[in-house]
């Protein structure tokens, strides 16, 4: 009777992490802007980011395998998380100007306003 009962335990247990694999769920985050002056670390507390950049790649983590939907402006990209939920988009030819980047994942959305400066053109004076 143990043996069966302990059989049973195990069957179940079995069933539990191969079969039915509970999914792990994560907090939406986006953890960095990058480019040559990236920003790093900034899980859900930042609201805003200033670069000069037009061209860019945000990153984050979600659950595992989630879709993840990253709007810019006009633009939208669309990744999926991996198994560890890390999640990457890229952004080109971003306007010039304040930006809403807003990123959504099962139910969850994070948004920040990211700021595209244009670099002041640099004048020589001849001696």
């Amino acid at each position: 009777m143990k043996k069966i009962t302990k059989t049973i335990i195990l069957g179940i247990l079995f069933l539990f992490i191969f079969l039915i694999k509970p999914s792990i769920v994560k907090a939406l985050t986006i953890d960095a802007i990058g480019g040559n002056d990236s920003i790093s670390g900034l899980g859900t507390t930042v609201t805003s980011y200033e670069t000069t950049l037009t061209t860019f790649t945000v990153t984050g983590t979600a659950s595992p395998n989630a879709e993840v939907v990253v709007t810019l402006a006009d633009l939208s990209q669309t990744d999926t998380a991996d198994v560890s939920g890390n999640w990457v988009v890229n952004f080109s030819s971003v306007a010039y100007g304040a930006n809403t980047l807003t990123v959504t994942s099962a139910g969850e959305s994070l948004s920040l306003v990211i700021n595209v400066a244009e670099v002041a053109s640099m004048s020589t004076v001849d001696d």
